[in-house]
């Protein structure tokens, strides 16, 4: 029956011998097949290698002699589409005879295996199945071609299949995929998310990467482990309500969310924000707000004024448009907008910066303390005295053991009659037993740990610090203390801002809780990339640790350097003090690598561990584990590292680690 049905489908009826024998043997050398089929040795090499080449069957060699075995032939609806219903009764029945391992991986060459493998997932994944895309490409659309893109968007909306898929940015294809499939695909920004020439798809029962570039490459990962990770990774990613937005880039993405809601609140409007910095993308956003009627509130420093959409006029005067003045007092360069179920924390200067929560609750908190200051007048007191009598009577308020929570400790202005002021203080509150949990500017982090070393409490069993670590420093900071609120903003004399009401405490609070407990953070720059590898994870590392790289090599054209001389610092670190370290290093750097190694001091590679991947997937990014973190570093012009501590994280970047361990090459 099956040697008949083969051959409807184009099989010779060797092929088909071959094939069906195979199955029956499940793993045999040629030899096997020959004396089972009773054909010529010649004829039975053939089709298994016609076989091979339709990726229905693989090829292994074990001491010299080669083995063969079936894989999974679901393949066939790739093949002969268009006798997909007699594939499938095939299938059916030789899926019968055999069991898939519990792993294979195979790689596919050419546009046209991956336009193949497109229609087959098209084919057969279901409304009841999950399809995730990590770093949606538009090459996806460029390789496929309009007609086959409509195919799959018909069948989509006809088979019902729900599609999510991440990437830092969509394009104009991808909003008319979504639009087309009517509710079936779900498509969302995440700034971390690489989007370039790959993407990785996730589904029931395998993981497929697919890699945009000459030679045009799937590797499809049958592994049940694998898919779970991965399926994890992607719904950590997807419930992650942080974004951080840099550059023009950046700004037009927050201008085109806000251009998308009813009403935006902003607080600190000022005349070098938007206006100065951005000023063609600012007039793009008013044009929208103007066409789609859509509402600023806007609570402006002082004498501040925006233009509006016509040269010379003020935004002041036009339509869906209501501002009032803050006190000179809070002028800042740091932005907050309240949209939608998004809150805003923007930095103009300096090439732009966004940082977007969205929380519901932190929102509401928020816009509590929006219409507070839209309402009513605020209690303002300025100079060193006012300082002095801030804390103090906080002091005063609080017993031993109770606690008061800081938002955004720096060094201020680095005033030195602040800077002793602060020093006595802390003594005094240390004396006393009064607690303190501070997000401190990373900037000042050193310094302000230092002075609560000297201040009495080396162990810090009182202070609790963290680096705020993503958020660009402003002078100002928000002390926080049984329901009430201070801002203290630093300039050429201090100035404190009071709000004695529950539901502007509650807000901030949420907001310092929901960044004290995160566990993602983002480092950019030279400096701070220099600083995370040769301080904050060598002071975590002991002797006998062991750190795990995958893709290690030398970043874009142009960094070598700045990589080499990063590294040289912190491998010599890890062989002087014995901690291990497991790279998976691409080829083409082999040579270059275990010299810099010996150089380092490590001449018998005793604490230096390497693997080779092939060079057609290397890529400037690096992923780093530690027993408490895993970070991914793109090694660029501008250098950007994201640090994951989420255990869950962890544990599946270490799989992924072992699983290509045990494929690279010694």
């Amino acid at each position: 029956m099956l040697l008949k049905e083969l051959q409807k489908l184009g099989f010779t009826k060797n092929l088909a011998t071959v094939y069906t024998t195979l199955f029956d043997l499940g793993e045999a050398k040629a030899g096997n097949i020959v004396r089972s089929t009773g054909l010529h040795r010649n004829l039975v090499y053939l089709a298994l290698e016609e076989l091979e080449e339709k990726k229905l069957v693989s090829k292994s060699q074990t001491s010299g002699v080669a083995r063969f075995k079936v894989l999974d032939p679901v393949r066939l609806l790739g093949e002969v589409e268009e006798k997909k219903k007699l594939a499938e009764d095939i299938i059916d029945e030789l899926k019968s005879k055999h069991k898939i391992q519990s792993q294979e991986i195979i790689i596919y060459e050419g546009i046209s295996e991956i336009r193949k493998k497109y229609i087959e997932l098209y084919n057969t994944i279901t409304e009841n199945d999950f399809w995730y895309i990590l770093g949606l490409s538009s090459k996806f659309f460029e390789i496929n071609g309009e007609k086959n893109v409509k195919e799959f968007i018909a069948l989509q909306n006809k088979r019902k299949i729900h599609i999510k898929g991440i990437s830092n940015h969509m394009d104009e294809h991808e909003d008319l995929y979504v639009k087309e499939t009517k509710g079936l695909s779900e498509f969302k920004n995440v700034p971390a998310i690489s989007k370039k020439d790959s993407e990785i798809i996730i589904v029931k029962d395998k993981v497929l990467i697919f890699i945009f570039t000459e030679p045009y490459t799937i590797i499809e990962i049958f592994n049940t482990d694998l898919v779970r990770s991965y399926r994890e990774y992607f719904e950590f990613l997807w419930e992650d309500t942080t974004q951080n937005l840099r550059g023009e880039e950046g700004v037009k993405i927050f201008f085109d969310e806000i251009s998308e809601v009813q009403d935006v609140y902003w607080i600190g409007g000022s005349k070098d924000g938007m206006d100065k910095y951005f000023p063609k993308l600012a007039e793009e956003c008013k044009k929208n707000r103007l066409k789609k009627k859509i509402n600023w509130y806007d609570l402006l420093d002082p004498e501040a004024e925006l233009a509006g959409v016509e040269k010379g006029s003020s935004l002041n005067d036009e339509a869906y448009y209501e501002y009032k003045y803050l006190s000179a007092s809070m002028s800042s360069p740091h932005v907050i907008c309240l949209y939608g179920n998004k809150v805003a924390n923007i930095i103009w200067k300096d090439g732009g910066f966004i940082n977007i929560i969205e929380n519901e609750e932190i929102v509401s908190g928020y816009k509590k303390h929006f219409d507070y200051l839209w309402n009513q007048e605020v209690v303002i007191e300025t100079g060193f005295d006012a300082l002095h009598k801030c804390f103090y009577n906080m002091l005063e308020e609080l017993g031993k053991e109770d606690e008061y929570f800081v938002l955004g400790a720096s060094l201020g202005n680095n005033n030195s009659e602040i800077q002793k002021f602060y020093d006595g203080f802390h003594k005094d509150r240390i004396k006393k037993g009064v607690k303190n949990s501070m997000l401190i500017y990373k900037d000042s982090y050193d310094l302000i740990k230092k002075r609560f070393e000297m201040a009495g409490d080396p162990d810090f069993k009182i202070s609790k610090l963290k680096k705020f670590s993503n958020i660009l420093p402003i002078p100002m900071q928000i002390n926080l203390y049984k329901g009430k609120t201070s801002f203290i903003l630093y300039g050429d004399e201090p100035t404190i801002i009071y709000f004695d009401k529950k539901e502007i405490f509650d807000s901030f609070k949420g907001y310092f809780d929901y960044l004290w407990n995160q566990e993602v953070q983002t480092y950019s720059g030279k400096e701070d990339i220099n600083n995370l590898f040769n301080k904050t994870i060598l002071e975590q590392l002991n002797s006998g640790d062991t750190e795990y790289v995958i893709g290690a090599g030398y970043g874009e054209d142009g960094m070598g350097d700045y990589v080499t001389k990063l590294f040289r610092e912190h491998n010599s670190y890890l062989i002087k003090n014995k901690i291990h370290k497991h790279v998976l290093m691409y080829e083409k750097y082999r040579e270059k690598f275990e010299s810099e190694i010996k150089d380092f001091g490590d001449k018998k590679f005793e604490y230096v561990h390497t693997r080779y991947l092939p060079d057609t997937y290397a890529l400037p990014v690096e992923t780093h584990i530690y027993k408490d973190m895993a970070l991914i570093t793109y090694f660029g012009e501008n250098p950007v590292s994201t640090v994951y501590t989420h255990s869950k994280i962890i544990e599946n970047y270490k799989k992924q680690f072992d699983l290509l361990w045990n494929v690279a090459k010694e």
